[in-house]
């Protein structure tokens, strides 16, 4: 059987015959890579952050509103506090405690999110079984550690009002 040449196989893709990638290629896709990642980073912290604040938010708006009306319920007073010192002074960064009275047993307790500064009244809030009876306002400011915040007014009947916390609130606190 005679012997034929085989024909000329041409190869898989158009760059298979390339030595490898150049200097700039590489440092273009290091740098694109980069510029992602930097980017996705910063996006997800911010909305971390404002996560964070608005669980805070709506962490504090819900224990007042149940303090009121476990008071109209109850028929009893009940007394809204730091979870450190129910008497005296309050320091509302170590959480907050919804208690029967003065010293009697809490009923709820939060803890604040992470990353989230707290200040609020000098002293502990009174909720009354009559609306007339409770706290007149109380003001919340709630910060995060960029320096936003977010500023709560309660009334006395319970409904809140939402405003931006300046840069010197939030760096006072």
């Amino acid at each position: 059987m005679p012997s034929r040449p085989l024909p000329y196989i041409s190869p898989c893709a158009p760059w298979a015959d390339d030595q490898g990638y150049t200097l700039l290629s590489v440092l273009l896709a290091m740098a694109l890579i980069s510029a992602t990642a930097f980017i996705g980073v910063t996006a997800y912290s911010h909305h971390k952050e404002a996560a964070q604040l608005n669980a805070a938010e709506r962490q504090l708006a819900a224990l007042m509103q149940q303090g009121r009306t476990h008071a109209r319920l109850r028929g009893t007073p009940l007394v809204l506090s730091d979870s450190q010192h129910p008497e005296g002074f309050s320091d509302w960064q170590q959480g907050i405690t919804l208690r029967t009275g003065t010293r009697s047993t809490p009923l709820l307790t939060r803890h604040w999110p992470t990353g989230v500064a707290v200040t609020g009244p000098a002293h502990r809030l009174f909720f009354m079984p009559r609306a007339f009876d409770s706290a007149l306002t109380a003001t919340f400011v709630l910060c995060t550690a960029s320096g936003r915040g977010r500023r709560l007014v309660f009334n006395r009947f319970g409904s809140a009002r939402h405003e931006d916390a300046s840069e010197q609130d939030c760096q006072r606190r």
